[in-house]
């Protein structure tokens, strides 16, 4: 499941055209549906958003991807959950309408083992 906001429709398509076969789906919707797809998920990958601080507080299996925010003070604050910051990063509370480059420091790879190392299944 892919959850996005206004005016990401084209990093949507974007990510479900580099996903394979069968694509995500995408979900855009209602805080209720999307708190019940976050308490049903086995891990949520996601930044430092919303989506992502609910399923934290929904006791979900959580890899977090951090950028400029310092998760120090932005949380999840729950043992357990996983956090991702590439150490180039430079703490900011700004906002930007890019992507910040330390975000594009963390691979495919690295968010995967993450995955499987909250989940237990590190093989």
């Amino acid at each position: 499941m892919v959850n996005y906001g206004p005016g990401e429709e084209s990093l949507v398509a974007e990510v479900q055209a580099s996903s394979g076969d069968p694509k995500p789906s995408a979900y855009d919707g209602e805080i209720g549906t999307l708190m019940a797809l976050l308490r049903d998920a086995q891990c949520v990958v996601g930044g430092d958003t919303g989506p992502l601080h609910l399923a934290v507080a929904l006791n979900t299996p959580a890899v977090a991807l951090f950028g400029p925010t310092d998760p120090s003070r932005n949380g999840p604050y729950s043992s357990g959950q996983i956090v991702l910051r590439s150490p180039t990063a430079i703490t900011t509370y700004g906002r930007s309408n890019t992507t910040d480059p330390s975000l594009l420091d963390l691979s495919v790879h690295q968010v995967f083992d993450a995955v499987k190392r909250r989940l237990g299944t590190y093989a």
